[in-house]
C-alpha cells in the first residue's frame, strides 16, 4: 500500500503564492519518486484556486482564513472527516509557520491525526514564543523534523534543537518546476535595455527612498521597470527613466530579470530563485531583518549590496550599477549565483521525507 502524505499550505492574493508553488512541486515529486498518495489542503481564495487549475493540481479548498479560530477549527475537522474518513496519512507536512504554531491547535491534530508524523517546511518560531494571535497560548505541534531553506546560510547544515532535528540551508530550497525549466541568464544584446526593479509589497520609507533615488536626475540616462502591486506608490515615481508595471506572476517575473543586464531587488525569497538563474543583482535590504541575508549573499560572492538607509545611497547604487554593467564582471556574478543554488533541493527534501515516512509506517502498522 502506498504511503499517504497530506500537505497543508496557504496562498492568496495578499499572502502570495510561493508556498503554493513549493507545495505543488513537492507533491508531484513525492508521487513520481516515492509513489506516495499525496493530497493538498489549500487555505486561500479564488485566485489561489486559479493557480492550482493552471498547474493542473487538485486540493481540498478551505476558504476560511478570515473566520474566527473556533469556526476555522470546526470547519477543518469536518472537511477532513467527510472527505477523508479513511485517509489517515502517514505524514502531514505544514508549509510555513502558521501551521506549526498552530492556528489549528495541538488538540485538533491529535484528535484527527493521532498516529501521523509531522514535518515542518520553512517554519520559523513565532517571535512572542508564549502568545499567539487571538490571545491563545503558544502550543506548537510536535514536529518530527523541520526543513528550513530561506533566510539561512548557503549550503547544507544540520543540528538538533529541543529534541527536533533541523535541516537548514539553501541546499534544501524547493524551486518550482517552472523555474527549473527556465533557461539561465545571458547577457542581453544592446545597451538600451531596461533594468527590472522589485522591492516586495512594502511601502516603507526605505522603499520610497530607493525609488526616489532611481527616478532622480543622477540616473535619468538609465531605464528601469518597476514591478509593483501598489499603483499609488508606483505612480508617484513614474518620472525620469522609471516605468511602473503590474507585478507579473510566476515564471513571467523571472523571465523579465533573465533577459536584463542585471536586476535590483530586496532580500525576499525570489532572491534565491534569481541566483539559480544566474541573474546579476543589486541587493537592497528594505527591512532590518533582511540585512543579514544581504550580508550572507555578498559574503558568498554573489550580489552587490546597496543600503537604502545610508546617506551615500546614490554613490552606492552608481558604483554597483557601473560594475554590473561590465560584461565580464556580470558573467562572474552569474556563474557564482548558479554555483550557490544547484536546484537539487527537491531531491534532498524527498530523501528526508522518505526517512520520516519509514518511521511513520512502523508507527501506523
Amino acid at each position: 500500500m502506498a504511503d499517504r502524505v497530506l500537505i497543508i499550505t496557504r496562498a492568496d492574493s495578499t499572502f502570495g503564492y510561493e508556498h503554493l508553488l513549493r507545495s505543488t512541486t513537492l507533491a508531484r515529486h513525492l508521487r513520481t519518486e516515492l509513489g506516495a498518495d499525496t493530497q493538498i489542503v489549500l487555505l486561500g481564495d479564488e485566485s489561489a484556486l486559479g493557480h492550482m487549475r493552471r498547474r493542473k493540481e487538485q486540493a481540498l479548498f478551505f476558504p476560511s482564513w478570515e473566520l474566527r479560530w473556533s469556526i476555522r477549527r470546526k470547519l477543518l475537522a469536518d472537511l477532513l472527516r467527510k472527505r477523508y474518513p479513511f485517509y489517515k496519512p502517514h505524514l502531514v507536512v505544514f508549509d510555513s509557520y502558521d501551521f506549526a504554531d498552530t492556528y489549528w491547535g495541538r488538540e485538533l491534530l491529535r484528535e484527527l491525526l493521532p498516529l501521523s508524523a509531522f514535518l515542518g517546511l520553512d517554519i520559523y518560531p513565532h517571535r512572542s514564543r508564549r502568545r499567539r494571535p487571538e490571545r491563545r497560548a503558544y502550543r506548537p505541534v510536535s514536529l518530527d523534523c523541520i526543513i528550513n531553506s530561506q533566510l539561512a546560510p548557503f549550503g547544507s547544515n544540520e543540528d538538533v534543537r529541543e529534541g527536533v532535528k533541523h535541516y537548514y540551508g539553501t541546499d534544501y530550497l524547493v524551486l518550482p518546476l517552472e523555474i527549473l525549466a527556465t533557461p539561465p541568464w545571458r547577457l542581453p544584446p544592446g545597451k538600451d535595455v531596461s533594468i527590472p526593479v522589485f522591492f516586495g509589497d512594502r511601502s516603507s520609507a526605505a522603499t520610497r527612498r530607493m525609488l526616489a533615488v532611481l527616478s532622480g536626475p543622477r540616473f535619468e540616462q538609465r531605464k528601469f521597470r518597476l514591478f509593483s502591486d501598489h499603483p499609488q506608490l508606483a505612480r508617484k515615481f513614474i518620472r525620469g527613466g522609471v516605468t511602473a508595471e503590474k507585478l507579473p506572476r510566476g515564471v513571467e517575473f523571472y523571465r523579465a530579470f533573465r533577459s536584463a543586464p542585471f536586476g535590483i531587488v530586496s532580500c525576499r525569497p525570489h532572491l534565491y530563485s534569481l541566483a539559480y538563474l544566474g541573474v546579476p543583482l543589486v541587493v537592497c535590504p528594505i527591512g532590518a531583518h533582511e540585512i543579514s541575508t544581504a550580508e550572507k549573499t555578498s559574503a558568498a560572492g554573489y550580489g552587490l549590496i546597496a543600503l537604502p538607509r545610508t546617506r551615500s545611497l546614490e554613490e552606492q547604487l552608481e558604483h554597483t550599477m557601473r560594475r554590473l554593467s561590465e560584461p565580464e564582471f556580470a558573467r562572474r556574478q552569474s556563474e557564482r549565483g548558479r554555483q550557490l543554488i544547484d536546484g537539487k533541493g527537491i531531491h534532498r527534501v524527498t530523501a528526508i521525507v522518505k526517512r520520516v515516512l519509514e518511521k511513520a509506517r512502523r508507527r501506523l502498522a
